[in-house]
């Protein structure tokens, strides 16, 4: 009775300790977009995938430049208001990835208008699933012809873009 009973404490503590695949990528993709939202730079950047990083030049040249960006931004009158997730597509596992299409939701407004992107993200783990790392498809497409990363499963089902949903402020 008393090797049942730690047996069981055993899985259930497992269980408790493995999150589905699924929330694991959204929960970090939550607090990528959250550091966007909060000009975070170096907690978004660790949401990067390391070779596009190195494909940048480093952490800190990733940084300046969206410290740069968001200040032209912000001068025009610019706001990123909200970062939302969708839950990720089915995860594949291909040349020692794990790789998931994930959308991602954004509300900017600007002086003239208010708008509503919604756009897909590459969610790539090389450690089985601890830590994921996000981009945008086509860039990391563009950096694998660069930087020899791995290629993306023939599986993934990457949508077309949607066209931006944008309401005109009144003047």
């Amino acid at each position: 009775m008393r090797h049942l009973l730690t047996i069981s404490l055993i899985l259930l503590t497992a269980r408790v300790d493995a999150q589905p695949m699924a929330t694991v990528i959204k929960t970090q993709a939550i607090a990528m977009g959250r550091a966007l939202v909060n000009h975070d730079q170096a907690t978004f950047v660790r949401y990067m995938h390391p070779d596009m990083r190195k494909l940048a030049g480093s952490s800190e040249k990733v940084r300046q430049g969206m410290d740069s960006a968001f200040a032209l931004f912000e001068a025009m009158g610019g706001k990123v208001n909200k970062i939302s997730y969708g839950d990720p597509g089915e995860i594949f596992n291909f040349d020692n990835q794990l790789q998931a299409i994930l959308p991602q939701y954004t509300s900017v407004s600007t002086s003239f208008a208010d708008v509503e992107l919604t756009s897909m993200l590459l969610a790539v783990s090389m450690d089985g699933g601890k830590q994921w790392y996000f981009t945008e498809p086509n860039a990391y497409r563009a950096a694998a012809k660069k930087a020899n990363l791995p290629p993306l499963s023939p599986n993934l089902v990457i949508p077309p873009p949607a066209q931006p949903k944008i309401t005109p402020k009144k003047q």
